[in-house]
């Protein structure tokens, strides 16, 4: 069983495509491409932090479709379009969702937004979505690492290959 994160799917969400730069003709088109991407790395068994901003399609029936669509265990760690109950949410098929920061392996905070300065500890690694392709604070920090989208090739990446990346950082 591996463990991936990902952050900004923003499924359904139309105008994310020109704010964000997509590569997408349409919602159609970056749905299926995500959805694709994603089940070529993460299988059933997997577990998939999803850091937030799952979608913008908010009818209980289009996410639970979503969900099902998607390999993996999901918890949603959710993001500011991430408005709806905690139990909507389960009924939709995430094993868990949580509406602040967690902090998993003892020290890796995973979050929707980014970290600010004064909260960064070199003791944790953090692990964001929210702010899509443009540049943060936290960005200049070696233990820092978004994972939204358009950062990641629209695809879940291996949480052991983003702390081992971090530490290689941490130690140049």
């Amino acid at each position: 069983m591996k463990t991936f994160v990902i952050a900004d799917t923003h499924f359904g969400h139309k105008n994310i495509i020109k704010y964000s730069n997509r590569p997408f003709a349409d919602v159609d088109e970056m749905r299926e491409e995500i959805i694709e991407r994603w089940n070529s790395v993460v299988k059933k068994d997997d577990i998939v932090y999803h850091l937030g901003d799952f979608s913008m399609t908010h009818t209980k029936d289009d996410i639970a479709n979503l969900v099902s669509r998607l390999n993996g265990r999901i918890v949603l760690i959710m993001g500011n379009h991430d408005t709806k109950p905690h139990q909507w949410y389960m009924d939709c098929g995430f094993i868990n969702t949580v509406r602040h920061p967690i902090i998993i392996d003892d020290n890796t905070v995973l979050m929707h937004e980014p970290p600010k300065n004064e909260f960064i500890s070199p003791k944790y690694n953090y692990i964001f979505g929210h702010v899509h392709n443009s540049v943060c604070d936290a960005d200049s920090y070696d233990n820092c690492v978004c994972v939204s989208v358009e950062r990641i090739n629209y695809t879940p990446v291996e949480l052991k290959k983003i702390q081992a990346s971090i530490d290689f950082r941490k130690n140049k």
